[in-house]
């Protein structure tokens, strides 16, 4: 998904738990979409934080097509 300057990546291949790479700019953070009741981050590349809660409620509305994008991507391999 792309929405207020951020953009969603699932890559095929990657690493477990479950997680969507978020970017707006040049900045990145990586969101767990499992394993707990809400999105958590896994791990933050100089985002602000204010862009980081942002990004964690876009996940939070997005997160069951991330999860069933995820699973389709890892099923297949």
């Amino acid at each position: 998904f792309r929405e207020n300057g951020f953009t969603a990546e699932l890559w095929p291949h990657d690493h477990f738990p479950p997680h969507v790479h978020i970017f707006k700019a040049e900045y990145e953070t990586v969101i767990a979409v499992e394993g707990t009741e809400e999105p958590y981050v896994l791990k933050a590349k100089n985002m602000k934080t204010e862009d980081i809660k942002k990004a964690l409620k876009l996940v939070s509305k997005y997160r069951q097509k991330v999860l069933e994008k995820w699973k389709e991507f890892h099923e297949k391999n």
